[in-house]
């Protein structure tokens, strides 16, 4: 593929043709992808859009990649990637769920950075009958990665120990996770789910998390009044932190959504198991 010429009806990844050997500053990519176009005949004054991440070599208001592309391309509509806008909105947590998530990973980490460690915690799920005898991996560069940490973790809860706080980080993580590999249209479906979380929260309703859920009922102390305040704080700073990244969402429409949808309706209403799924239609703009 590299020895295919570019032209105007094609499209080729070239990506490993650009690398940059040392820094990584603004004017070092500007200069490598200058040289890209040249070099395969591209003009800038085709260029309509550049999305990047939110580093300052990307983003800084003089020196940044974006700054330097608007100057040879006013019209360019400069954009920040939604995942990686995503993924800084949810890094807030609370301080006791941080620490349990902290322990959590932790405790992963160090049976995982053993060979002999890994045997013997391999064998005791085995002499336990648990449906998993391998913990994932931790890594912090990958975003899903938490999540699917936690979940696997708590799936082994019944042999390890009952925490509310981990079956709730579970729960969430595993909502943040589906949404990273949808975004768009679902940021504001899932704006909206917070809020209903909220409401159901207080109302001592843990549907939308099902493993908090299971051992809420299998409990016999108050799991839901002891997390209640912490989960709350939590949602609420998820909330407000989401639409700080994205304050697109909060001020756009969902033009295309048309009655009986777009009328004054409490999701409160509609059953558990189908609410998610109301959310999703009302914001849904392909719909």
């Amino acid at each position: 593929m590299r020895n295919i010429s570019l032209f105007n009806n094609t499209i080729q990844r070239r990506i490993s043709d650009i690398e940059l050997k040392t820094t990584t500053k603004g004017k070092d990519v500007m200069e490598m992808i200058s040289s890209f176009f040249e070099s395969n005949g591209l003009q800038w004054k085709n260029v309509g859009g550049v999305c990047t991440d939110g580093a300052p070599a990307m983003l800084g208001s003089r020196l940044g990649f974006q700054m330097k592309v608007r100057e040879l391309v006013p019209q360019e509509k400069g954009m920040h990637c939604n995942i990686h806008r995503f993924a800084l909105a949810t890094k807030t947590l609370p301080k006791p769920l941080q620490e349990v998530l902290d322990s959590l990973l932790a405790i992963v980490n160090y049976i995982k950075s053993s060979a002999l460690n890994t045997c013997l915690f391999k064998e005791l799920c085995n002499n336990m009958n648990s449906d998993h005898e391998v913990l994932l991996f931790y890594t912090a560069v990958r975003w899903l990665s938490k999540g699917n940490v936690v979940g696997r973790f708590l799936e082994m809860e019944e042999k390890l120990l009952e925490n509310g706080r981990v079956a709730y980080l579970s729960g969430i993580l595993d909502q943040l996770n589906e949404l990273n590999l949808k975004l768009q249209d679902n940021i504001q479906a899932f704006i909206l789910k917070l809020q209903n979380c909220r409401l159901k929260v207080n109302r001592r309703n843990l549907a939308m998390f099902e493993h908090l859920s299971t051992e809420t009922e299998q409990s016999e102390t108050g799991i839901v009044d002891n997390l209640r305040e912490e989960i709350n704080n939590h949602l609420r700073a998820l909330d407000s932190e989401i639409q700080r990244y994205f304050p697109e969402f909060s001020e756009q429409e969902a033009v295309l959504v048309r009655n009986p949808f777009h009328v004054s309706l409490d999701v409160s209403d509609i059953p558990d198991e189908v609410q998610d799924e109301f959310l999703e239609l009302r914001n849904d703009s392909s719909a």
